[in-house]
């Protein structure tokens, strides 16, 4: 299946929903059980991402690499998995339920009768 090119809403960086804390980051940083793609995520968020609300395990993220202005990422050749599999993450395709923007064009990976049953 081929997937959906991004639209560049730049939604997904703007505010992004994660369920962890940045002290579990942290600790995943020292662990030498955690695979290099999940510290490589964890490393990016620490550095990265500001909480814009909620906190602990149900908070909302901005990433400082996002430029509102251009929608574009600034750390687009180097930026970790969290950011470049998204919204998939190795998934196949629409097999997930995801929150997804309105304006974003990942939503042509699901059946037409899917679309806006997850909008964020």
């Amino acid at each position: 299946m081929k997937l959906a090119e991004c639209a560049r809403c730049g939604n997904c960086c703007e505010k992004m929903w994660f369920t962890g804390t940045k002290g579990k980051l942290a600790q995943q940083l020292k662990d030498s059980a955690v695979s290099d793609a999940a510290k490589k995520d964890a490393a990016f968020i620490l550095k990265h991402w500001h909480r814009v609300a909620g906190g602990g395990f149900n908070t909302y993220f901005s990433c400082d690499q996002f430029n509102a202005e251009t929608r574009l990422c600034e750390a687009h050749d180097t930026r970790p998995p969290i950011c470049s599999d998204y919204p998939w993450y190795g998934a196949e395709p629409g097999s997930k339920k995801v929150k997804l923007n309105r304006r974003c064009s990942f939503w042509h990976d699901y059946p037409r009768e899917q679309w806006g049953a997850n909008v964020d």
